[in-house]
């Protein structure tokens, strides 16, 4: 109830999610929340006790999913949101109604409310009726047609060629090379154009702003070196013709001169004729 009440105060939100996160490394939790969501789920056996535990902790999520940041958010609820959806809460709220408690009733309702509408929202941003987010194949298939014919679908079948090539073990030991990849990609989304992330950033001086800018100017330079390349080329191809007009002048003009040679020789020749014409009729 107090962290839900600091969540509605200026700069509370924040330091609760970093509160949170102490609590993780403090407990041991392999995910942050997951201490939450077991009291959520855990039965105590007295009804009184247990309705004001699970009111007050369905309260807090509630809380924390759509103060501070997530008031205006949308990025920022469906992340926090996917957190607690991985870690079970829909079947622990689908087991909770069995409670009939009315108070908590509305919590959850609240809860379910907000997250229709918020992929609702999504699926409309996305020129879609519904998306299934639990299934892998339609979100890959929704982002495979969005991408394909653009730029950026290079780079998609890029990174899911490198994934393929990451290491994979049936025990889950390199669950972490894992871990920092869905944490960059949470980065790329949550990040504002100040470089600061909403929650408590999971990655140390890795600003997302700063890197786009460098890949601007990584293709700028690139452009430039493309743009000069083609010039080059079309540099190379006009002296070659007019090289060859140069050869083609060249040619022309042995022709005129062979030509006039030509001329010069008949003239000659007729007036030397014309001459002996002319003494044969004087003789």
């Amino acid at each position: 109830e107090i962290l839900g009440a600091v969540c509605l105060v200026p700069g509370g939100h924040k330091k609760v999610l970093q509160a949170m996160l102490h609590y993780q490394i403090f407990a041991a939790e392999r995910t942050r929340f997951q201490t939450l969501l077991h009291e959520l789920d855990r039965s105590t056996g007295k009804y009184r006790d247990e309705v004001h535990l699970k009111t007050a902790i369905m309260s807090f999520i509630n809380a924390v999913l759509n103060a501070g940041a997530g008031e205006d958010n949308l990025e920022f609820r469906l992340h926090l949101r996917y957190e607690f959806l991985m870690l079970g809460i829909q079947p622990v709220i689908d087991k909770l109604r069995s409670h009939e408690n009315a108070t908590l009733d509305r919590h959850l309702d609240f809860f379910e409310m907000v997250r229709n509408e918020d992929e609702s929202e999504l699926a409309k941003r996305l020129d879609m009726v519904h998306i299934d987010t639990r299934s892998t194949s339609q979100m890959f298939d929704l982002i495979r047609k969005k991408l394909s014919h653009t730029e950026a679908y290079p780079h998609l079948v890029s990174v899911l060629q490198h994934c393929l090539q990451m290491p994979w073990k049936r025990n889950g030991t390199n669950s972490q090379h894992w871990q920092l990849l869905d944490r960059i990609l949470q980065q790329i989304v949550l990040q504002d154009e100040k470089g600061e992330d909403p929650d408590v950033a999971p990655l140390e001086n890795f600003n997302v702003k700063n890197i786009i800018r460098m890949l601007v100017n990584e293709n700028e330079v690139k452009q430039w070196k493309d743009q000069a390349e083609r010039f080059r080329k079309e540099h190379v191809e006009l002296l070659a013709r007019l090289e060859k007009k140069e050869r083609e002048c060249e040619t022309k003009t042995q022709e005129k001169d062979d030509m006039m040679k030509t001329l010069n020789k008949m003239k000659d020749k007729l007036q030397k004729e014309s001459v002996e014409l002319r003494q044969a009729r004087d003789q």
